[in-house]
This record gives structure tokens, C-alpha cells and sequence, in this order.
């Protein structure tokens, strides 16, 4: 993440410690790389990064906001995450897992909690994934969210 701070570092440098930099900065191993604030992207960037085939994107945020989000982006969705055979109710907002034997009735149950005004968030199969420290989310797998 490069913003306004690196950029006018990077500014300073002469032009071969610029493009030696940027070769250190695009490497195998870089996910990515972007340049917030919708600061132009040096051109020593863009030729070390089309070298390495690292993508380079830029963004309008501010840079304290976009690692902010950025963040919070990756660890829901590198969360630990597990599925369980089940059925996810939310009753007045909080996650009612249901589980069992095949056949005891799981979604009947789930179902007359539906009739009663909650909603069924899975059924059968349940992804809980751990986004913080004693929190547990659960939700549909995704290719059965919409159905």
C-alpha cells in the first residue's frame, strides 16, 4: 500500500535508486500493490510490476481508511472456517445452530421457527468462520446462499 507518505519518499530518491526499488517491491511473492488517494502510479512501478506480473491498483481513499477496510476485508475473509451439517436460524438476531442425526427433525424445527417470523440463514450444510476472538459468524455456503 503506497500512499502519499511513500510517494513523496520515493520522490526523493534518484532515478536508479527509484527503479532499483521497485524491482525490490514487485517481486514473485507480491500479492499486489496499491497506490491510494488517486496519486499517480510512478512509471518505474508500472515497468517493474508488468516485469514481475504484479498487479497495481489505485484508489481514492485515503490511505489510513483503505488499510483500515482492506483489513478488515482479509480477516473475514481469511477467517479459520468450518462447515457443519445443520440448519442456521437467526432468532431476534442471534445465530441458532441446529444440529443431529439425519432425520430427528432439524428442518422442521428450523421451519416452524421461520412461521414464527425468524429467518433461516442455512439449511443442511453451515459455514462458521471465527472473525474475532470469542465471535462465530455462520452462513450458507455460497453456492447454495440465494436459494
Amino acid at each position: 500500500l503506497l500512499g502519499r507518505t511513500e510517494l513523496s519518499f520515493y520522490e526523493t530518491l534518484s532515478p536508479e535508486e527509484k527503479k532499483i526499488r521497485m524491482e525490490r517491491l514487485c517481486t514473485d511473492i507480491t500479492p499486489g500493490i496499491i497506490v491510494s488517494r488517486g496519486l499517480e502510479v510512478p512509471p518505474e512501478l508500472i515497468e517493474a510490476s508488468e516485469r514481475q506480473s504484479v498487479p497495481v491498483m489505485r484508489s481514492t481513499m485515503k490511505t489510513t481508511r483503505l488499510s483500515s477496510r482492506l483489513t478488515n476485508y482479509l480477516e473475514s475473509k481469511l477467517a479459520p472456517t468450518t462447515a457443519v451439517h445443520g440448519v442456521l436460524v437467526d432468532v431476534y438476531g442471534v445465530g441458532v445452530l441446529i444440529t443431529g442425526k439425519s432425520g430427528v427433525g432439524k428442518s422442521e424445527t428450523a421451519l416452524e421457527l421461520v412461521k414464527r417470523g425468524h429467518r433461516l440463514v442455512a439449511d443442511d450444510c453451515v459455514e462458521i468462520r471465527q472473525e474475532d476472538e470469542g465471535m462465530l459468524v455462520g452462513s450458507a455456503p455460497e453456492l447454495i446462499e440465494h436459494l
